[in-house]
């Protein structure tokens, strides 16, 4: 797995490439984490269209750090998901915690908003 942050506008996009799982999600997280301490209220898009599947530990750590960003003031938004990891959000309802969006450009549009 590939972890990188950006900063695009008024907002900052973190771009995941792989798998989130066990022994990858700690890197995630510390990442995502991050771009929560750099993005000082900013929006911040997580880019997962190149991700081919997500664990628990995976969705966990997306969870601290939409915690962290919302008592901060921003906002945590979800970008492309691909249809494996669409489904895992589905079964567990993480896209009903989560704005998703199909495309990083409709996330970055809600974002400046």
């Amino acid at each position: 797995m590939d972890v990188r942050t950006e900063h695009l506008g008024a907002a900052m996009i973190v771009r995941a490439t792989g798998r989130i799982d066990q022994t990858t999600a700690p890197a995630f997280q510390e990442e995502l984490l991050n771009a929560v301490t750099l993005s000082k209220g900013q929006a911040i898009v997580v880019d997962m269209s190149s991700v081919d599947f997500v664990s628990s530990v995976g969705l966990r750590a997306l969870m601290i750090a939409l915690k962290q960003t919302q008592s901060g003031g921003g906002k945590l938004l979800i970008a492309a998901l691909t249809p494996t990891v669409r489904e895992v959000f589905e079964i567990s309802r993480f896209d009903t915690v989560f704005r998703c969006f199909a495309t990083v450009d409709a996330a970055l549009a809600e974002a400046q908003s």
